[in-house]
Formats: structure tokens, C-alpha cells, sequence
């Protein structure tokens, strides 16, 4: 690592002005600013509008993608009584559409996904709690209560506003940038798993997605 790495927490972009041919000012929410010549934007495409461009973005590159909903719940117990036992999948009737173990802590995570996420995001977390618990009281014919639970409202964070990637919404162009090509000019790159050539969605596609284009960046000094 550079001596000269300056990382900065919880200070977010507030703007991007590339008018200068010469450089690329980045300015902070706290007032702080970086010039640069060559900039990479790690996070998700729907993020661009939270950010003023001077210039602003050309039309093509305004993101018609929305953000994928997800609420991810922990619940952990004492033993693994889910294991050894039959259920039936049409009894999965409850906020959880998705539902695997995990091994110390024995417990049950469960995914809360698309209008449903939307919806229990605006309920009472307690009563979320208890739908989880009469939903897994009724798929595995067991009355077992948690020691302690863990609800992550991906809907609420706002550097992600949801997960677990961003998605092209019915009629919209699948075609709104190319993966293969820089933001803005060759100066400005936006990497992040949607803009994976694999593995798309998932954090290996933002791994590849990020080091392509830090190697392009690499090779254009």
C-alpha cells in the first residue's frame, strides 16, 4: 500500500466535476476535495443520481436500472431442530421466501425479497419477529423460540438503498451502457457487480468488474 493512502470514512461524494480536461475535481460532503485525472466509482448504477455531474451525464448514461429488495434475517436456537425433519415446501407460507441453516451459531436465515422486503420494511420489527417464528412454527411442526434474532433492512441502507443487485425494471432497455467501456470518456469508470462480463450479482462479479477496469486505467497512463 501507498504511504500516501488517504482513506476517507463517512464522508460521502457529493460531486463529480470533469469540465477540466487537465483533471478531475471530487468534492465531499464535508467540503473536503481531491483532484485527480483518472477516477474509479465503485458502488451500484442507481447510485449515479445521488451524485451532481458537471457536466452532467449525457442521457445514455442515466440508469433506468432500480435496486433489488431484500431484508436478510438471523434467527439463532439452541439445537439444529429443523434437521432430520420432512416438510412440506406449499407450508412455506410466511415473510421468508428463501430459507437456509447455518452452523454455530445453529441458526435459520431467511430472505425476505422483492414487494414483500418493500412491505415488512415498513411494518414494526416485533412484528416481523413473530411472523418469522409462527412461519417456521408452521414449516417444521416445531414450537421453538430463538435466543436471539437479527433483522439487516437492506431497503433502509443508504449506500446500497437495497440488494442484492441492481435489475432492469419491465420495458426498459437491457442495453444502457457497455460493461466493456468506461463512464465517462476513458477518465471515469464505474465498476460494480452489474458491470461483471460474470458473475453477475454476486461480490466476485464486483471483484472482476474492479480489477479490469483498474487495470485499464492502469495501462491508459
Amino acid at each position: 500500500m501507498s504511504k500516501t493512502e488517504n482513506i476517507r470514512l463517512n464522508d460521502p461524494v457529493e460531486s463529480i466535476n470533469y469540465e477540466s480536461q487537465d483533471n478531475i475535481l471530487i468534492k465531499m460532503l464535508s467540503g473536503y476535495k481531491i483532484k485527480c485525472r483518472r477516477l474509479l466509482l465503485a458502488f451500484s448504477p442507481t447510485l449515479l443520481s445521488t451524485i451532481n455531474f458537471l457536466p452532467s451525464l449525457s442521457l445514455t448514461n442515466n440508469c433506468p436500472m432500480i435496486m433489488g429488495q431484500c431484508i436478510k434475517t438471523v434467527f439463532i436456537y439452541s439445537k439444529p431442530f429443523w434437521r432430520n425433519i420432512s416438510i412440506n415446501q406449499t407450508d412455506q407460507q410466511g415473510p421468508c421466501s428463501n430459507i437456509f441453516e447455518s452452523n454455530n451459531p445453529h441458526a435459520l436465515i431467511g430472505l425476505i425479497l422483492g414487494d414483500d422486503a418493500i412491505f415488512w420494511s415498513d411494518k414494526n420489527e416485533d412484528e416481523l419477529i413473530q411472523a418469522i417464528i409462527k412461519q417456521y412454527e408452521i414449516l417444521y411442526n416445531m414450537n421453538e423460540i430463538p435466543m436471539n434474532t437479527f433483522v439487516q433492512y437492506w431497503t433502509k441502507e443508504n449506500f446500497s438503498k437495497g440488494c442484492y443487485a441492481a435489475v432492469y425494471p419491465p420495458s426498459s432497455s437491457s442495453t444502457w451502457i457497455d460493461r466493456r467501456k468506461a463512464l465517462v470518456d476513458k477518465r471515469i469508470w464505474l465498476a460494480s457487480t452489474e458491470m461483471a462480463l460474470e458473475w453477475v450479482g454476486y461480490i466476485e462479479g464486483a471483484i472482476e468488474a474492479g480489477q479490469r477496469f483498474a487495470q485499464e486505467i492502469s495501462n491508459s497512463f
